[in-house]
């Protein structure tokens, strides 16, 4: 994917909070990945860096110049690269640790090919300055998954629990679908009216969580609704459900999303899985639809 040369747009979500989109090799139609910067005095929490361009590196410390950042503390929502790319440089500039969930450590220094010494555990509690930040453990898109809050603003960082664009994959061996859709119970339920997606702009953070959680549910009966007229293997249910409507380079995260729906309904004893001709086959009875 081609850099983009325009430089990133700052967008101010409250008194305390900045997201900044970089251009990063995300799944498509996504292209960028969101950077949160969260200021109070001149101490700095800065969630997410999907970009490893020097020039990009260049421009957000500027940025945080000018915002009279002193001291800085680096967190990650999770690991996958894409919001994480930047952090070793980063972290080695400023001389500090990246903060993760320890169940996200294994799969971040294999990603990143970092040393252990260089990530940490994330703390439950940051004070910057006068102004308290949460973080709080919620899987789902992977095991060790964080929300950070910013009750005073009433803002919260969901990484890849939300998305202001297009829809949020969740799929083995990373993620785990009962875990995401408690994770969006939470979102809601948190009193933040503002949500600060991984991708995209950012959302009302009750309306955006029921509204995915809703979605989530109708492919769940939409799934059993298929398989209780016959046998399917995920590769046909991606074939009855999409179609040849999915964008190039996602066709892999949509079986492993459709793959997360089932084991869920497998756990919930409303499907039964079958081995034939070397595949598994995915059945449920009528009355399981309802």
């Amino acid at each position: 994917m081609p850099v983009q040369e325009s430089s990133p747009v700052p967008v101010r979500l409250s008194g305390h909070v900045w997201q900044v989109p970089f251009p990063t090799p995300t799944l498509p139609p996504l292209d960028h990945t969101n950077t949160y910067v969260i200021t109070a005095g001149d101490d700095c929490l800065l969630v997410d860096l999907g970009t490893s361009e020097g020039r990009h590196l260049s421009w957000l410390t500027q940025f945080l110049r000018d915002l009279g950042v002193q001291r800085l503390r680096i967190i990650a929502t999770h690991y996958h690269v894409d919001h994480t790319a930047g952090l070793p440089r980063l972290a080695t500039q400023w001389q500090v640790p990246i903060h993760l969930h320890p169940l996200d450590h294994p799969p971040a220094r294999q990603a990143l090919g970092v040393t252990p010494e260089l990530l940490q555990p994330a703390p439950a509690h940051v004070q910057l300055a006068d102004l308290p930040v949460i973080i709080r453990h919620q899987p789902g898109h992977t095991h060790g998954h964080l929300h950070i809050e910013v009750p005073a603003d009433g803002v919260i960082l969901v990484g890849d629990h939300l998305s202001g664009a297009g829809t949020v994959w969740i799929g083995p061996p990373d993620g785990h679908m009962d875990d995401y859709l408690t994770a969006l119970t939470a979102i809601a339920q948190s009193g933040c009216p503002v949500a600060g997606p991984g991708h995209g702009p950012p959302l009302n953070a009750r309306a955006a969580a029921l509204q995915t959680k809703e979605r989530r549910l109708r492919r769940e009966a939409e799934i059993l609704s298929l398989i209780s007229q016959r046998p399917l293997s995920i590769r046909e249910l991606r074939q009855r459900i999409y179609g040849d409507s999915l964008p190039s380079g996602v066709e892999g995260v949509a079986r492993r999303t459709l793959q997360a729906h089932v084991e869920r309904l497998l756990d919930a004893g409303q499907v039964q899985a079958a081995w034939k001709d070397g595949r598994f086959l995915y059945s449920a009875e009528p009355s399981a639809n309802g």
